[in-house]
Protein backbone atom coordinates (compact mmCIF):
# COMPACT_ATOMS: atom_id res chain seq x y z
CA UNK A 1 0.00 0.00 0.00
CA UNK A 2 1.32 3.35 -0.93
CA UNK A 3 1.77 6.67 1.38
CA UNK A 4 -1.02 7.66 -1.19
CA UNK A 5 -3.28 5.05 -0.41
CA UNK A 6 -2.68 5.84 3.35
CA UNK A 7 -3.51 9.29 3.65
CA UNK A 8 -6.70 9.01 1.08
CA UNK A 9 -10.10 10.66 2.49
CA UNK A 10 -12.65 7.78 2.42
CA UNK A 11 -15.83 8.74 0.65
CA UNK A 12 -18.40 10.90 3.33
CA UNK A 13 -21.83 9.56 3.75
CA UNK A 14 -25.12 11.85 2.53
CA UNK A 15 -25.30 14.33 5.17
CA UNK A 16 -29.02 15.59 4.26
CA UNK A 17 -29.13 19.45 5.19
CA UNK A 18 -31.11 22.42 5.12
CA UNK A 19 -30.18 23.14 1.68
CA UNK A 20 -31.36 20.17 0.52
CA UNK A 21 -34.66 20.90 1.97
CA UNK A 22 -35.54 24.45 0.55
CA UNK A 23 -33.98 23.29 -2.83
CA UNK A 24 -36.89 20.58 -2.38
CA UNK A 25 -39.41 22.72 -1.44
CA UNK A 26 -38.64 25.26 -4.15
CA UNK A 27 -38.60 22.09 -6.77
CA UNK A 28 -42.21 21.46 -5.34
CA UNK A 29 -43.52 25.25 -5.65
CA UNK A 30 -42.30 25.67 -9.19
CA UNK A 31 -44.27 22.57 -9.98
CA UNK A 32 -47.49 23.29 -7.93
CA UNK A 33 -47.34 27.10 -9.57
CA UNK A 34 -47.32 25.04 -13.16
CA UNK A 35 -49.50 22.16 -12.66
CA UNK A 36 -52.12 23.80 -10.39
CA UNK A 37 -53.69 26.66 -12.84
CA UNK A 38 -53.24 24.24 -15.62
CA UNK A 39 -55.36 21.82 -13.58
CA UNK A 40 -58.06 24.88 -12.73
CA UNK A 41 -58.10 26.37 -16.53
CA UNK A 42 -59.17 22.62 -17.33
CA UNK A 43 -61.70 22.27 -15.31
CA UNK A 44 -63.19 25.49 -15.59
CA UNK A 45 -62.88 24.56 -19.59
CA UNK A 46 -64.81 21.90 -18.43
CA UNK A 47 -67.86 22.88 -16.37
CA UNK A 48 -68.31 25.78 -19.14
CA UNK A 49 -68.86 23.71 -21.74
CA UNK A 50 -71.11 21.67 -19.82
CA UNK A 51 -72.77 24.89 -19.14
CA UNK A 52 -72.99 25.70 -22.70
CA UNK A 53 -74.55 22.50 -23.47
CA UNK A 54 -76.92 22.90 -20.93
CA UNK A 55 -78.19 25.69 -22.45
CA UNK A 56 -77.84 24.63 -25.99
CA UNK A 57 -80.22 21.71 -24.96
CA UNK A 58 -82.59 24.03 -23.22
CA UNK A 59 -82.89 25.84 -26.53
CA UNK A 60 -83.39 22.72 -28.72
CA UNK A 61 -86.53 21.79 -26.13
CA UNK A 62 -87.91 25.21 -26.31
CA UNK A 63 -87.51 24.81 -30.75
CA UNK A 64 -88.88 21.45 -30.99
CA UNK A 65 -92.05 22.55 -28.22
CA UNK A 66 -92.63 25.38 -31.04
CA UNK A 67 -92.25 23.48 -34.06
CA UNK A 68 -95.09 20.95 -31.91
CA UNK A 69 -97.22 24.15 -30.80
CA UNK A 70 -96.15 26.92 -33.02
CA UNK A 71 -95.22 29.15 -30.76
CA UNK A 72 -92.56 28.94 -27.32
CA UNK A 73 -94.24 27.87 -24.01
CA UNK A 74 -95.63 31.14 -22.00
CA UNK A 75 -93.16 32.08 -19.31
CA UNK A 76 -95.88 30.05 -16.97
CA UNK A 77 -99.17 28.82 -16.72
CA UNK A 78 -101.58 30.22 -14.46
CA UNK A 79 -104.69 28.09 -12.08
CA UNK A 80 -107.92 29.16 -12.75
CA UNK A 81 -107.36 31.98 -10.21
CA UNK A 82 -104.77 33.33 -12.60
CA UNK A 83 -101.60 32.64 -10.22
CA UNK A 84 -98.77 31.28 -11.89
CA UNK A 85 -98.81 27.46 -11.60
CA UNK A 86 -96.61 25.57 -13.79
CA UNK A 87 -92.89 26.99 -15.30
CA UNK A 88 -91.85 27.05 -18.96
CA UNK A 89 -88.90 24.79 -17.63
CA UNK A 90 -91.84 22.08 -16.97
CA UNK A 91 -93.67 22.89 -20.36
CA UNK A 92 -90.18 21.37 -22.12
CA UNK A 93 -89.42 18.77 -20.19
CA UNK A 94 -91.53 16.14 -23.06
CA UNK A 95 -89.36 17.71 -25.48
CA UNK A 96 -86.15 17.71 -23.96
CA UNK A 97 -83.29 14.93 -24.80
CA UNK A 98 -83.88 11.74 -22.44
CA UNK A 99 -86.23 13.20 -20.48
CA UNK A 100 -89.50 10.93 -18.76
CA UNK A 101 -90.68 13.93 -16.24
CA UNK A 102 -93.68 15.24 -18.29
CA UNK A 103 -95.18 11.34 -17.37
CA UNK A 104 -95.73 11.90 -14.08
CA UNK A 105 -95.82 15.54 -13.73
CA UNK A 106 -99.73 17.04 -12.94
CA UNK A 107 -101.28 20.02 -14.44
CA UNK A 108 -104.04 19.44 -12.83
CA UNK A 109 -102.31 20.49 -9.51
CA UNK A 110 -99.44 23.71 -8.94
CA UNK A 111 -95.93 23.06 -9.14
CA UNK A 112 -95.96 22.48 -5.20
CA UNK A 113 -99.00 20.39 -5.26
CA UNK A 114 -99.07 17.33 -3.36
CA UNK A 115 -98.05 14.83 -6.54
CA UNK A 116 -95.89 17.77 -8.16
CA UNK A 117 -93.93 18.37 -4.92
CA UNK A 118 -92.99 14.60 -4.61
CA UNK A 119 -90.84 15.37 -8.01
CA UNK A 120 -89.26 18.34 -6.74
CA UNK A 121 -85.54 16.82 -6.18
CA UNK A 122 -86.05 15.04 -9.95
CA UNK A 123 -82.73 14.38 -11.29
CA UNK A 124 -84.53 15.61 -14.68
CA UNK A 125 -83.60 18.95 -13.27
CA UNK A 126 -79.60 18.01 -14.26
CA UNK A 127 -79.97 20.73 -17.87
CA UNK A 128 -81.49 23.81 -15.30
CA UNK A 129 -78.03 23.53 -13.45
CA UNK A 130 -74.83 24.82 -13.83
CA UNK A 131 -72.01 22.77 -12.85
CA UNK A 132 -69.72 25.23 -11.62
CA UNK A 133 -72.20 26.40 -9.46
CA UNK A 134 -72.79 25.17 -6.02
CA UNK A 135 -76.60 25.92 -5.12
CA UNK A 136 -78.70 23.95 -3.49
CA UNK A 137 -80.33 20.69 -4.76
CA UNK A 138 -83.14 22.09 -7.02
CA UNK A 139 -82.44 25.15 -7.84
CA UNK A 140 -82.36 26.38 -11.32
CA UNK A 141 -79.01 28.35 -12.94
CA UNK A 142 -81.33 29.03 -15.62
CA UNK A 143 -84.11 31.87 -16.20
CA UNK A 144 -86.21 33.59 -18.85
CA UNK A 145 -86.19 37.17 -18.82
CA UNK A 146 -89.72 38.57 -18.63
CA UNK A 147 -92.07 40.96 -19.07
CA UNK A 148 -93.70 43.56 -21.43
CA UNK A 149 -91.75 43.83 -24.66
CA UNK A 150 -90.24 40.43 -24.11
CA UNK A 151 -90.49 36.73 -26.02
CA UNK A 152 -91.72 35.89 -22.19
CA UNK A 153 -94.66 38.09 -21.12
CA UNK A 154 -96.36 36.48 -18.82
CA UNK A 155 -98.82 33.62 -19.29
CA UNK A 156 -99.01 34.98 -23.07
CA UNK A 157 -96.80 32.91 -25.87
CA UNK A 158 -94.86 34.27 -28.21
CA UNK A 159 -93.51 32.64 -31.78
CA UNK A 160 -90.84 33.08 -33.95
CA UNK A 161 -92.68 36.30 -36.43
CA UNK A 162 -93.09 38.48 -32.47
CA UNK A 163 -89.01 38.18 -32.34
CA UNK A 164 -88.83 41.74 -34.74
CA UNK A 165 -84.91 41.99 -33.85
CA UNK A 166 -84.56 38.34 -35.16
CA UNK A 167 -83.74 35.44 -33.52
CA UNK A 168 -80.42 36.27 -33.23
CA UNK A 169 -80.55 39.74 -31.51
CA UNK A 170 -83.07 38.24 -28.76
CA UNK A 171 -82.15 36.52 -25.92
CA UNK A 172 -84.11 33.74 -24.84
CA UNK A 173 -82.18 32.52 -21.55
CA UNK A 174 -79.63 33.71 -18.77
CA UNK A 175 -77.76 32.02 -16.64
CA UNK A 176 -77.72 33.42 -12.75
CA UNK A 177 -75.90 32.70 -9.68
CA UNK A 178 -76.96 31.90 -5.88
CA UNK A 179 -79.81 30.89 -6.97
CA UNK A 180 -83.07 30.87 -4.69
CA UNK A 181 -85.24 29.74 -7.74
CA UNK A 182 -86.60 25.73 -8.10
CA UNK A 183 -86.00 24.89 -11.26
CA UNK A 184 -90.23 23.81 -11.06
CA UNK A 185 -91.05 27.30 -10.19
CA UNK A 186 -93.32 29.88 -12.17
CA UNK A 187 -90.62 32.36 -11.86
CA UNK A 188 -87.90 34.18 -13.70
CA UNK A 189 -86.28 37.41 -14.10
CA UNK A 190 -88.56 40.45 -14.57
CA UNK A 191 -86.90 43.18 -17.28
CA UNK A 192 -87.38 45.89 -14.80
CA UNK A 193 -84.96 44.07 -12.15
CA UNK A 194 -81.95 43.56 -14.88
CA UNK A 195 -79.63 46.42 -13.18
CA UNK A 196 -80.57 44.98 -9.61
CA UNK A 197 -79.57 41.43 -10.62
CA UNK A 198 -76.29 42.55 -12.24
CA UNK A 199 -75.34 44.17 -8.48
CA UNK A 200 -73.02 41.99 -6.72
CA UNK A 201 -74.90 41.93 -3.32
CA UNK A 202 -77.77 40.40 -5.41
CA UNK A 203 -78.84 37.00 -5.02
CA UNK A 204 -79.27 35.33 -7.39
CA UNK A 205 -76.86 37.41 -8.91
CA UNK A 206 -77.39 37.92 -13.08
CA UNK A 207 -74.15 36.80 -15.06
CA UNK A 208 -72.40 35.56 -12.51
CA UNK A 209 -72.09 31.80 -12.93
CA UNK A 210 -68.22 31.63 -14.36
CA UNK A 211 -65.10 33.99 -14.08
CA UNK A 212 -65.52 36.09 -16.83
CA UNK A 213 -69.49 36.14 -16.75
CA UNK A 214 -72.02 34.20 -17.44
CA UNK A 215 -73.97 32.43 -20.56
CA UNK A 216 -76.99 33.66 -22.49
CA UNK A 217 -78.83 31.44 -25.36
CA UNK A 218 -80.53 33.86 -28.22
CA UNK A 219 -83.48 32.50 -29.97
CA UNK A 220 -81.31 31.19 -32.90
CA UNK A 221 -80.05 28.86 -30.84
CA UNK A 222 -76.43 30.39 -30.34
CA UNK A 223 -74.83 30.60 -26.74
CA UNK A 224 -72.30 33.08 -25.58
CA UNK A 225 -70.76 34.38 -22.39
CA UNK A 226 -71.26 37.61 -21.56
CA UNK A 227 -69.51 40.18 -19.00
CA UNK A 228 -71.07 41.57 -15.73
CA UNK A 229 -69.77 44.57 -17.49
CA UNK A 230 -71.87 44.37 -20.26
CA UNK A 231 -74.29 47.88 -20.52
CA UNK A 232 -77.58 47.29 -18.87
CA UNK A 233 -78.51 49.39 -22.39
CA UNK A 234 -77.32 46.69 -24.55
CA UNK A 235 -78.61 43.76 -22.14
CA UNK A 236 -82.11 45.35 -22.24
CA UNK A 237 -82.13 45.84 -25.77
CA UNK A 238 -81.15 42.29 -26.39
CA UNK A 239 -83.73 40.85 -24.15
CA UNK A 240 -86.22 43.06 -25.70
CA UNK A 241 -88.43 41.75 -28.92
CA UNK A 242 -88.19 44.81 -30.90
CA UNK A 243 -85.73 46.78 -29.67
CA UNK A 244 -83.89 48.12 -32.92
CA UNK A 245 -80.50 46.05 -31.82
CA UNK A 246 -77.50 46.79 -33.62
CA UNK A 247 -76.35 42.95 -33.78
CA UNK A 248 -75.58 40.74 -30.71
CA UNK A 249 -73.37 41.01 -27.76
CA UNK A 250 -69.78 41.17 -28.87
CA UNK A 251 -68.53 37.40 -27.61
CA UNK A 252 -67.86 34.01 -28.95
CA UNK A 253 -71.68 32.64 -30.15
CA UNK A 254 -71.45 28.64 -30.62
Amino acid sequence: MTADHLHETPPRPFQFRLSHLLLGMAIVAVALAVIVPLVRSARQQAREGNCRNNLRQIAIALHNYHDNYRQFPPAYHVDATGKPAHSWRVAIMPFAEKSSFGLDYSFAEPWDGPNNSRMKWSQDNRIFRCPAGNDPPGMTNYVAITGQGTMWPGARSADIADLKDGTSNTIMIVEIAHSDIHWMEPRDLPIEELAEWLDPAHKPRLLAGHIEGGFVAYADGAVEMLSREVAIERLQALATIAGNDNGPAKGVRE
